[in-house]
């Protein structure tokens, strides 16, 4: 695992009492998803388990299906782990994004 970071509700800091808990992993290419992606009941809240790759990430930011879903939730994400920096790159990617005239064709 190269990475793991907080998103959602819990990470802008605005959760409820029913909100879930939403964990991204981002695992090296061509390493397996480890068999507890997914959700799980855990004292009594949601927690979802997502995984990707940097070559999945990368998309995030230059395909627009995947920019209007994913780009604002990494913005306010907050990394519990990321000893290499690559949770940062893609920070770094969402915080420069700009919904400009190519991404609109």
């Amino acid at each position: 695992m190269l990475a793991i970071a907080l998103m959602g509700s819990e990470a802008r800091g605005d959760a409820g009492p029913d909100s879930d808990i939403d964990l991204v992993r981002l695992l090296a290419e061509g390493v397996s998803a480890p068999p507890d992606s997914g959700s799980h009941l855990i004292c009594g809240r949601l927690v979802a388990v997502s995984d990707v790759t940097p070559e999945q990430a990368g998309h995030w930011c230059t395909r627009p299906e995947r920019a209007v879903q994913v780009v604002a939730g990494m913005r306010t994400a907050v990394p519990l782990s990321d000893p290499t920096g690559a949770f940062a790159t893609l920070q770094r990617q969402a915080a420069a994004f700009v919904w400009d005239a190519p991404m609109q064709h």
